[in-house]
């Protein structure tokens, strides 16, 4: 799993088989601090490895005329670093 700290791989599962406790980076010793993995159908983002998501569009007037420009061009969003990329 990847640690949202400090973006390594190498966050692992705690405690005895039977009943893990938490999770924890041994790189830099946070807890509970894995980033949700990406789905098959989600991107991975290039900077940390959080999956991406739609993000939000502003305006949305589907409710009118469905799909809207807002949400056809909506870009993908890290919500982890914030980092936003663009359908060009």
């Amino acid at each position: 799993m990847i640690c949202s700290f400090c973006h390594t791989a190498t966050v692992e599962w705690k405690g005895p088989m039977s009943a893990l406790t938490h999770t924890e980076c041994s790189n830099c010793g946070s807890t509970n601090c894995q980033v949700q993995d990406p789905t098959e159908d989600e991107q991975p983002c290039p900077h940390c490895g959080t999956a991406v998501r739609w993000k939000e569009p502003e305006c949305c007037t589907c409710h009118i005329n469905p799909p809207c420009s807002a949400c056809v061009n909506a870009p993908l969003e890290c919500p982890n670093c914030g980092e936003e990329f663009h359908n060009d």
